[in-house]
């Protein structure tokens, strides 16, 4: 090997350690710049060795995401949200990122030591995006409603993007929710994306975890990276909307009959909507994206996203019920008429069964068994039925 090619060997082995973070001792940094300048005193074969002995083994420095913790406390804060640092990464604020587009990230969370002036674009990171601002009419649209429709929107959203979604998971934060998904990994540094969506009407900004692939490593280690970074934002302003200030009121027995009402028509509005673009989205997902042409399958696939959405009702009927019982004692008979109906009406038409498919596709929804209500929904039902029964009313 010439003495050109070996030095380009050397100047990629100093490149190598920059970018996973670490830095060589100087005096061997020095001597690769003296050999750059023409110093033909140092013997390359010898200095080349050193340079291997001053790496640390691969396996010994590579990531291992089950053991990364978030204990020190450290956060980075964007507009909307923050997120914790992990134990060992640097947090680097208002980077200029010179990619395709040039702009100025809030933060980047980096693995090891940083700042911003080095190039961060080939480190495992994790990234404050900014977002366009979304549709105006379909914000005050959401502001009416439930979050069920926000999240819904959101999940249609993420089986419509490129690169495709690989996994897709919903995320408890600290006083939220988000929407965590991968998308189909490349090889090779920057070939792991994930991007965590919090649910909130302030703006559509975003977390992306741009990671170094290895199809060898449990990617499920990195999953679960993901979900802790998801778990720990803080959002700057939660999802609030008309209806969850009326549960609120609800929550303390301070609304009237006709407001319960009013409350219930309201939250329908998310369950009757989402079904149909949830569908479609995970439908054309699976057509579109090397899994078979298989329709059948595809129906199911689009289903399982209905049943998603059938389970978030479950938690939201306990609470009206338990809200009724909270207003009960001190309301007349008409007004538990009322509210009982609508809570009826309410329980009927949210849930999204195998009947709203045409009888073929149908009969392929019950045999799957994906849209059977839960045992917790089946109770829930017997509950409302008994206090139907109780004030002489039928159910609808």
């Amino acid at each position: 090997m010439d003495r050109g090619s070996i030095l380009a060997l050397l100047k990629m082995a100093v490149l190598t350690n920059e970018i996973q973070g670490r830095t060589l001792p100087q005096e061997l940094a020095d001597k690769v710049d003296a050999v750059a300048s023409g110093d033909t005193s140092i013997d390359l074969l010898e200095l080349m060795d050193q340079i291997n002995d001053a790496m640390p083994d691969s396996e010994e420095d590579a990531i291992d995401y089950a053991d990364v913790t978030f204990s020190g406390g450290n956060t980075a804060r964007g507009p909307h949200f923050t997120v914790a640092c992990p134990d060992g990464w640097t947090v680097v604020e208002d980077y200029g990122d010179s990619g395709l587009i040039s702009q100025c990230r809030s933060f980047v969370i980096v693995r090891g030591e940083a700042s911003r002036d080095d190039d961060l674009s080939l480190r495992d990171r994790i990234i404050y995006c900014t977002a366009l601002a979304g549709d105006e009419e379909v914000t005050e649209s959401l502001r009416r409603t439930g979050i069920e429709l926000l999240w819904g929107l959101k999940h249609s959203a993420m089986y419509s993007m490129k690169p495709s979604v690989a996994w897709l998971e919903d995320v408890a934060c600290s006083n939220g929710e988000c929407v965590v998904v991968q998308t189909q990994p490349n090889g090779g540094i920057n070939g792991l994306q994930f991007h965590i969506h919090p649910l909130t009407l302030a703006s559509e900004d975003f977390v992306r975890l741009s990671l170094t692939y290895d199809e060898d490593a449990d990617i499920e280690h990195a999953r679960d990276f993901a979900r802790k970074v998801a778990a720990s934002i803080v959002i700057a302003e939660p999802f609030e909307s008309e209806t969850t200030k009326a549960m609120e009121r609800a929550d303390k027995g301070e609304l009237s009959a006709d407001e319960f009402v009013v409350l219930c028509q309201a939250l329908f509005t998310s369950f009757r909507i989402a079904p149909q673009f949830m569908f479609e989205a995970k439908a054309e997902w699976y057509m579109t994206n090397g899994m078979g042409p298989n329709v059948n399958k595809a129906y199911l696939v689009g289903a399982e996203e209905i049943a998603a959405l059938n389970n978030r009702l479950t938690p939201l009927l306990r609470r009206l019920l338990d809200e009724y019982d909270v207003a009960k004692p001190n309301a007349s008979h008409d007004d538990r008429a009322k509210m009982l109906n609508v809570l009826s009406q309410f329980t009927e038409a949210a849930f999204t069964g195998p009947e709203t498919f045409d009888d073929e596709d149908a009969h392929l929804i019950v045999e799957s068994g994906i849209l059977e209500p839960s045992k917790e929904f089946s109770e829930l039902k017997a509950r409302l039925a008994d206090e139907l029964k109780q004030e002489g009313l039928s159910e609808a």
